[in-house]
């Protein structure tokens, strides 16, 4: 069985969503090793790690920040991360080949930023596939570094098939030869068939009554707070669903908060089934984290993306693209929302209009996609020339 090597990072959830759901994916087919590339294999480059005498990592540093909404220093942490390393780049190659070497890889995926210049060496001196899937729609920090890659087995599969994301692999050289659109890895649960009546029926939600689920990440606990408390000038009678995830803490202060009566709420703790309650709900209000956002869009979900603080450089794209894409609203202010919702909710036609909008980007396939994809890079084949050939017949290995 050939063994994959998807390189994943703890730091940020929507690295391990999707290296997770690749893993889910590929599993009958191969055999599938999911590494942390810091922590596993570069921890010894890690300048948090020897600073801390191997106590903390960079990513444990990042994720202990990230609950404060300090996004100015983690922008910093970004920007000097990715400069740091530069002088190492040919030690931690060498680092990473002779990890590949230990694993009998005979395939590398990556789903992290920063480091896939040294990741694709390392692919092409062993002379195995290298698959490139961002996990942001703002891709500038994955292709960083990567500058006209000439090496036959490299890959770069994109979200979505639009210019304002393609631009950016065109500015490193990066030529449509090289890329394909396969779509957000997401969880097996957003591929199943969902009863929208059904489901309402078995959470107790009236099958009339339009839901709003409020969703911000493990950073959002004050920005819940805040839209709930905005819900009060509501006119319109609606559901809530308030996803608090391991935010305890924020419980007590959600149900002291006083709704109209024909506002009802229930508060969603972890949950593994995200995806059922975006299938009952009408719209979602959620901060701009991709993984989210394109959970939302396969799920057909109009979408409100809270931009009341700063964001980190690359979530501030999904802001412009909901905009320019007609997906949704992004509010500035708080006080946005309920007019927002009220809008939306009084004009169905607005709402089909938004959705009709979310459908031209939607990819049902994604699982498939990407499967296929692999198992193209993964073929035999021979090169004559300039051209390519697998089993006899001519193909475009990418």
């Amino acid at each position: 069985m050939q063994k994959i090597i998807i390189f994943t990072s703890p730091g940020g959830g929507g690295h391990m969503s999707a290296s997770n759901a690749l893993a889910t994916y590929l599993k009958d087919d191969y055999e599938v090793i999911q590494t942390y590339l810091l922590a596993d294999v570069l921890k010894s480059f890690d300048p948090v790690y020897l600073a801390s005498f191997g106590k903390c990592s960079g990513e444990a540093a990042y994720n202990a920040i990230t609950p404060y909404n300090q996004w100015w220093l983690l922008n910093l942490i970004y920007r000097i991360g990715r400069v740091c390393f530069i002088p190492f780049e040919p030690f931690m190659r060498k680092r990473i080949v002779q990890y590949l070497k230990d694993t009998n890889a005979d395939m590398v995926i990556s789903v992290i930023p920063i480091f896939n210049k040294i990741l694709s060496q390392a692919a092409q001196e062993l002379d195995i596939p290298f698959l490139l899937m961002p996990t942001d729609l703002d891709i500038r920090s994955f292709v960083y570094n990567v500058k006209h890659p000439t090496y036959n087995k490299f890959h770069l599969s994109l979200i979505f098939n639009d210019y304002s994301i393609v631009q950016h692999a065109y500015a490193k050289g990066i030529c449509d030869h090289y890329i394909t659109y396969e779509g957000f890895p997401l969880r097996a649960e957003f591929f199943e068939s969902k009863n929208r009546d059904a489901l309402k029926a078995a959470m107790g939600i009236e099958k009339q009554k339009p839901v709003v689920m409020i969703m911000m990440g493990s950073q959002g606990a004050s920005s819940l707070v805040h839209c709930v408390r905005h819900m009060k000038n509501m006119q319109t009678p609606l559901h809530l669903l308030v996803c608090i995830g391991k935010l305890q803490t924020i419980k007590s202060a959600l149900a002291s908060i006083v709704l109209p009566p024909w506002i009802t709420m229930d508060i969603i703790e972890e949950t593994n089934r995200i995806s059922d309650y975006m299938a009952v709900s009408d719209i979602l209000v959620t901060k701009s984290g991709t993984a989210s956002f394109c959970e939302a869009i396969h799920m057909n979900l109009p979408m409100i993306l809270d931009a009341t603080s700063s964001a980190l450089v690359w979530e501030r794209f999904n802001h412009r693209f909901t905009e320019s894409n007609g997906l949704g609203a992004v509010i500035k202010n708080y006080a946005e929302l309920p007019l927002y919702l009220e809008q939306y909710l009084q004009d169905p036609g607005l709402l089909a209009e938004v959705k009709h909008n979310i459908s031209l980007l939607s990819l049902k396939d994604t699982p498939e996609r990407v499967r296929n994809r692999i198992a193209r890079m993964l073929r035999p084949s021979l090169k004559y020339g300039n051209l390519m050939f697998a089993y006899g017949k001519k193909s475009r290995l990418q």
